[in-house]
């Protein structure tokens, strides 16, 4: 499987457990990383820009980052 496969594949792990779960993005994320014991740093390449946007959005609207920032970095 190459790396977009797997970009793809942890998006829609993510983007389908918000939609059925409930959480936000980055709670499922870190929900996810301590259930499957990963290391948040490793999945931080998976995330695609899509899924990238929707936490940069969240981030906004929870005043974790200004709306005026332009990039969500990690």
């Amino acid at each position: 499987m190459d790396n977009f496969e797997n970009v793809q594949k942890f998006s829609n792990i993510i983007l389908d457990g918000v939609k059925n779960g409930g959480a936000d993005y980055i709670d499922y994320i870190v929900q996810y990383c301590e259930k499957n014991n990963l290391d948040i740093d490793s999945v931080v390449s998976l995330i695609s820009p899509n899924l990238r946007q929707k936490m940069e959005e969240e981030a906004i609207s929870l005043n974790i980052i200004k709306s005026s920032t332009h990039h969500f970095s990690f």
